[in-house]
């Protein structure tokens, strides 16, 4: 078997076709491509279309279309179209456009100034692009669209190309397209069951579902340029729940598009929409319903602004030939980074503008004034001196300060910025406070000078000139010390992943060859056994530094990256522009060593060294930036060698470097604090002095400065986001700054140290409470992230504020970024006042928007509107065109109604699917019947049915006619298959006309007219049994109730109802009769109405046909004869009985001995008759002569003659019969008489075998023989082992005593007598033959016995 499976493996060329294309077919499409690789065979067979046009068809079932086939086929086949599409899309480098980069007069630029070159815009037309749309739920497809051309794009020049794009998936309708609908899931697609909405609010159970489950995509073909791409995500990248309502729920997918020379911001965002709304809860969640509302695509720029059709079309062209990636994280990854970038840039917008707002009015009056005084006209602007370096910070989102040797430019809003900045000057707050009462002493167990210092894990290492290092807990308290080395310590590092202690310093010279620096690794953990008093941690390794590749200089800094435990990355930074970099484990002495070349020393003048480093880690990428007093560098630590790029040509001195939370570099200069980004220079702030120590701490920047003039240091904490200084102190000269226990530590050079903490948020806003800084406490609480609660509060403050000082309408926009968070009645309360219900309005309407408005707001808004008669709000109100309803419905419609509002109210009941409302008001208050009738047949059949049982009375009374023909819409239309929407009705049951009976209760009349057309259109109605007993029960009324509008009427005409009356009723039981008939076919068993309700009618109606009718169908023959009986009816009795009576046609031959009956009680002269049913009962053996005797002697009318006849045929056909009995009687005596005798022989006499051959093989006859008594012998070995029965004779015994067996068990069976006695005509005869045979005899004497 070996061998051949080998040959098989070996010989694949041998196998058919067929197979290989059998194998292939089952992959999918990334499985398929790798396939194609294993072998020439698979490689040749995969690029068969059919294959990956099963493919694309599993995946994206719209491919499945004849039309979408074909454009597959012309654009390059299936396999180009999997290729193209199954990637998604990809852009790696989202550029990190900052607001302050956009054209400042934008709005004065024309389009064409402001997009570009659009001159590419007629090569693209919207019919050019095919949108393929896929919606997947867990592998299940549950929509299918192809989208043909741009949907409503009419032109080029027209609204399409100026307006924003949007493509809404539902709003347009195809030829070929699935789920037209509507498209819904349940919990039969996998859904969980929901039994609240309160409960997944807490929970999210559905949202989590829906989130994982739901898969998109949106495929987007240019058949003029033949390319394609999906722009969907495939999985959802973000979403929001219970939005506008608990019911909602919206999902995000799209990827990032580019869009360089198209749009100022090269990129663009393609958002895919797809919103849920729950339409269907219970109690145990069994019918949880979700209906898709909406599918929708759209573009958006930087600045979230739509992007109109024309850059649309240009976007998606550029789209179907950008990078792809089968990776899902780097597109994930791409959105993020398009996010971050978006969400910076709107910020720095919006605060560049509010702080715009704050300072315009006063400066622009300035600048005009400056412009006056230079005298500058609108052409010549260039007397305009060059203003001096600006120190004053500016704000985080205006540019860099203009460099002195840079011309000031001669716009209106540089000379704007320009006062502004030299004007602007930052606040001051006491956000922060020195701890331990001010200054502490360090320890006098540190007796050295302090050259460094390091911090983490709870505590402070000072290293000291005289080579040992201390460790202070929480308030400077002396821990323990140790001599790390013999000399000098340079440096420390703590590490934070281990309780690792790194440490440079000097040691004993052991050799000139080697170098007295070293670096030392110390266990915090692990004290050397030395049993002293004092611990001394574990040195786990000494490492040189300089070896002879690697030679000694000077050490300027020192900084180590924990990688990955025991992985360590150690830089060291040396004043010849070289930076020594160790990797590895240090503690086992695993290591390499590299060396980085910042610069290259040629002029000995020229100080190059390395003055500060910083480590960025980005995933796993390992960055390491360098500065040296002349340049600032990136090198990138992946790659061998490590690349180097230079970010700036200027760096900085020594202390002066830091990093911040978000890795960015940050570099103080004396005129301004720079940060930098991989990319180069970012944003600089300019604050003036020489920046003696810099630092980062929880979101800000701390700087010691020098001022050169008064010879003082200051230290100050900056709040870069709010623009503020959030402390500052005049401290004396700093020795080191490090950040510990929650706090800022300054160490001074005269051996003191001051903790400054940052104060509680309560604290902070208290402060700026009191001085009213109500702007600066909002935006403290935002840039800290604090929570919305808190931001609410603060809002609301400001609003109160606002309220005592007057200014309502300023103070309302405060209260209005409050919802959500404050209780809705605080704000309406203050605003109740006639004359603010502007602002009270304003209010209400927001929060109707947030979804967040009780009955009661939308109650109050309503009354609102039409207090102040403003027709036009409420229409905007009540007619949005979002298509989103945010208030409540019943609440709306109720007060629009009672302010006679009714064409409103009928607004927002037909949008919102009030159907009940809407007739209300139609019917009950406008009286429109003929209206309401139309809008109910324009309902769908559920929604129909639910308003016809509702309204029905009254439509009845007014429109009968028209009422009846949409009631048989609704209960027979179910046989055309669809209703006039399209949905079909596989899935709904239709409605019973049994539902709507109670609509005639006044009307029967109507009742009946509407159930004749129904039976007459439906013939297998699930109610036909109660739709055949009500209409049974309308036809044998007496009478039917006569409307109202008849009741007053003269004597002639009430004469001529009742004619009418009479007549009508008897239609209606010709109609009666035929309903009984024909709802009891012959070829069923069972009537289409009850058979006993129908009796009970027919017998309070007096109806005798129907009577007869159905006691005759129900085989109650004596029921019916009884009929004729109480009628006297002999004829029709005697008829009857020949019908009914005559057994051969399965009939009652019992009726003739009850019509016997009958007239043997009669005491009328009726020979006539008896004789007649003489002849029946003489025919059929019905009855004994001696019962016919009795039965007749009753009636003192009949005379022996009429039976006279009757009594001699009976008498001499007895005669026969018993002669009959005793000639059989003597047979049976003579055969028992000679079987007796045979008996007897055989008991008393000899028997003479004379046989000479055997019975069996007809051979001579010898010895051993075997004779048996009836005369057959045969030989023994014939025989075999039977030798107590003979062969021949044998079977015929058998057959006897089985009969006999049989007799014995039929003895037992009394139900089978029974049965044989009454199912026959004479039943002394089945006793006698009993008797007869032994069985009861044989029976009573076992009993006996």
């Amino acid at each position: 078997m070996a061998k051949m499976s080998m040959a098989q493996i070996e010989n694949m060329g041998t196998l058919s076709s067929d197979l290989f294309y059998d194998i292939l077919k089952r992959l999918d499409g990334a499985t398929l491509a790798s396939a194609s690789c294993a072998c020439a065979a698979f490689s040749s067979m995969s690029k068969e279309e059919r294959l990956w046009e099963d493919v694309c068809s599993s995946m994206w079932p719209s491919t499945k279309r004849d039309d979408v086939r074909n454009l597959i086929l012309s654009i390059g086949g299936f396999k180009k179209f999997y290729g193209d599409c199954f990637p998604l899309i990809v852009n790696k480098e989202v550029p990190e456009s900052r607001w302050s980069e956009y054209p400042e007069d934008y709005e004065e630029l024309s389009e064409a100034e402001y997009y570009g070159d659009v001159d590419e815009f007629e090569n693209v037309s919207p019919s050019d692009f095919v949108s393929m749309v896929d919606i997947k739920y867990k592998d299940k497809t549950i929509c299918s669209k192809v989208i043909w051309g741009i949907p409503n794009a009419n032109g080029f020049n027209g609204w399409f190309s100026n307006c924003p794009f949007r493509i809404d998936l539902f709003s347009f309708t195809g030829e070929g397209d699935d789920h037209t609908g509507g498209v819904t899931l349940s919990v039969t697609d996998g859904l969980p069951m929901v039994t609240s909405m309160e409960r997944e609010r807490k929970d999210g159970k559905l949202w989590k579902h829906l989130g994982d489950g739901m898969r998109l995509s949106w495929i987007v073909v240019n058949k003029k340029v033949k390319q394609a791409a999906n722009l969907s995500s495939w999985s959802a990248l973000t979403g929001q729940r219970h939005f506008p309502t608990d019911k909602d729920f919206l999902l995000r997918f799209g990827s990032i598009l580019p869009a360089k020379d198209i749009l100022p911001c090269q990129m663009v965002e393609c958002i895919l929409a797809m919103k849920f709304q729950v339409i269907t809860e219970g109690a145990t969640g069994a019918h949880t319903t979700l209906k898709l509302t909406e599918v929708c695509m759209q573009l958006e720029d930087m600045e979230g602004a739509h992007v109109n059709g024309r850059k649309s079309l240009l976007v998606l062209k550029e789209a179907l030939s950008c990078d792809r990636s089968k990776n899902y994280s780097l597109a994930l990854e791409s959105c993020y980074l398009y996010s971050k970038v978006q969400n910076e840039m709107k910020e720095e917008k919006l605060r560049y503008e509010s702080w715009l707002d704050r300072y315009s009015s006063p400066i622009w009056t300035k600048c005009v004034d400056l412009r006056v005084k230079v005298g500058l006209g609108d052409g010549d602007r260039s007397h305009i001196p060059t203003p001096s370096p600006i120190c004053i910070p500016p704000p985080a989102t205006l540019p860099p300060p203009v460099p002195p040797s840079t011309p000031f430019t001669s716009s209106k809003s540089s000379i704007f910025r320009f006062w502004v900045r030299s004007m602007y000057q930052w606040r001051k707050f006491e956000f922060f406070e020195e701890k331990y009462a001010g200054k502490s002493l360090v320890p006098d167990e540190v007796a050295g000078k302090i050259e460094c210092c390091t911090s983490g894990r709870g505590k402070i290492a000072l290293g000291c000139d005289d080579g040992t290092v201390s460790l202070l807990d929480r308030g400077f308290k002396f821990s323990y010390g140790f001599q790390a080395h013999t000399s000098s310590v340079l440096f420390l590092q703590q590490l934070k992943q281990r309780n690792f202690l790194l440490t440079v310093g000097e040691d004993e010279q052991i050799s000139p060859q080697l170098s007295s620096v070293c670096l030392k690794v110390f266990d915090l953990d692990k004290s050397q056994p030395e049993g002293t008093s004092t611990p001394v941690p574990d040195c786990i390794q000494i490492l040189r530094i300089f070896t002879n590749q690697f030679p000694e200089a000077k050490i300027t800094s020192f900084l180590a990256l924990e990688e990955a435990p025991p992985i360590l990355l150690i830089a060291i930074g040396l004043d010849n522009g070289c930076i020594y970099c160790i990797q590895g484990d240090i503690a086992r002495e695993r290591i390499k060593r590299f060396m980085l070349q910042v610069e290259n020393r040629q002029d000995s003048k020229t100080n190059c060294c390395i003055t500060g480093m910083g480590f960025r880690v980005d995933g796993k990428a390992f960055q390491l930036f360098a500065v040296t007093p002349t340049s600032v560098s990136l090198f990138n630590l992946q790659t061998q060698p490590a690349g180097r790029q230079t970010l700036d040509n200027i760096g900085s001195n020594v202390n002066s470097v830091a990093m911040n939370d978000r890795l960015e570099l940050i570099i103080g200069r004396p005129e301004a604090v720079y940060f930098y980004e991989v990319d180069g220079r970012g944003p600089c702030w300019a604050f003036e002095g020489e920046k003696r120590f810099l630092g980062w701490f929880r979101g800000y920047l701390l700087c010691v400065i020098a001022d050169q003039r008064s010879g003082t240091n200051t230290f100050n904490i900056y709040d870069l986001k709010n623009r503020l200084i959030a402390h500052s102190i005049v401290i004396e000269e700093v020795s080191h700054m490090l950040c510990e226990w929650g706090s800022i530590i300054l160490i001074l050079k005269d051996k003191s140290a001051l903790c400054i903490g940052e104060k509680d948020m309560e604290s902070k806003l208290d402060m700026l409470f009191k001085k009213n800084l109500y702007t600066v406490a909002i935006n403290l609480v935002q840039s800290q992230q604090a929570d919305a609660a808190a931001t609410a509060e603060v809002l609301r403050k400001y609003g109160d504020h606002l309220y005592t000082k007057q200014d309502f309408d300023e103070a309302m926009s405060q209260y209005i970024h409050t919802i959500g968070h404050l209780e809705p009645s605080y704000v309406i309360q203050k605003f109740l006042d006639a004359q603010r219900i502007y602002n009270l309005t304003n209010y209400l309407e927001k929060l109707h928007e947030n979804g967040l408005a009780s009955k009661d707001h939308t109650t109050l808004l309503l009354n609102c509107y039409t207090k102040l008669k403003d027709v036009d709000k409420l229409n905007v109100f009540i007619k949005s065109e979002d298509g989103e309803v945010k208030f409540d419905v019943e609440t709306a419609i109720r007060v629009c109604r009672a302010a006679n509002y009714h064409e409103h109210a009928m607004y927002v009941a037909k949008k919102s699917g009030r159907h009940e409302w809407y007739l209300k008001i139609l019917l009950e208050d406008l009286g429109r019947y003929d209206e309401a009738l139309q809008y109910i047949s324009s309902l769908d059949q559920s929604q129909s049915g639910v308003t016809v049982k509702e309204y029905g009375k009254i439509l009845i009374e007014h429109k009968p006619m028209e009422t009846i023909e949409i009631l048989m819409g609704l209960c027979t239309e179910g046989s055309s298959g669809s209703t006039s929407n399209g949905t079909t009705y596989a899935s709904y049951m239709l409605p019973s006309p049994v539902d709507f009976l109670n609509i005639f209760v006044h009307y029967p009349r109507s009742l009946m007219n509407f159930l004749e057309k129904y039976i007459t259109k439906v013939k297998d109605s699930p109610a036909q049994v109660e739709i055949h007993n009500t209409l049974l029960e309308l036809y044998l009324s007496s009478d039917l109730k006569i409307p109202s509008s008849m009741s007053h009427i003269s004597n002639n005409q009430e004469n001529n109802i009742n004619k009418d009356t009479i007549n009508d009723h008897k239609e209606r039981l010709q109609k009666g009769l035929l309903l009984l008939k024909s709802g009891w076919p012959s070829d069923q068993e069972q009537p289409l109405y009850d058979v006993d309700l129908a009796i009970i009618l027919c017998e309070m109606n007096s109806f005798k046909e129907g009577l007869l009718y159905l006691y005759e169908k129900m085989k109650l023959y004596k029921e019916v004869i009884a009929c004729y009986m109480r009628a006297h009816d002999h004829e029709g009795l005697i008829g009857c009985c020949k019908r009914l009576g005559d057994s051969g046609t399965g009939g009652d031959p019992s009726l003739w001995a009850d019509l016997l009956k009958y007239f043997g009680e009669l005491g009328e002269e009726c020979s006539k008759e008896v004789k007649e049913v003489l002849n029946y009962i003489e025919r059929d053996e019905i009855l004994p002569p001696i019962m016919v005797l009795q039965t007749l002697s009753s009636n003192p009318c009949l005379t022996l003659s009429v039976i006279r006849d009757y009594i001699a045929r009976k008498l001499e056909h007895e005669s026969k019969l018993i002669e009959e009995d005793r000639r059989m009687i003597d047979k049976y005596q003579e055969e028992t008489s000679t079987m007796r005798k045979e008996i007897q022989d055989l008991r008393t006499n000899a028997r003479i075998f004379q046989l000479s051959k055997c019975t069996a093989c007809t051979f001579t006859l010898d010895l051993p023989a075997v004779h048996f008594m009836c005369m057959h012998s045969f030989h023994q070995r014939c025989l075999g082992d039977n030798e107590k029965e003979c062969p021949e004779c044998a079977p015929e015994y058998r057959s006897v005593l089985e009969m006999k067996r049989n007799l014995e068990q039929n003895s037992k069976n009394q139900d089978h007598f029974f049965k044989q006695v009454k199912a026959s005509k004479d039943g002394f005869s089945v006793i006698a033959e009993y008797f007869g045979k032994g069985i009861i005899s044989k029976t009573n004497k076992d009993s006996n016995n």
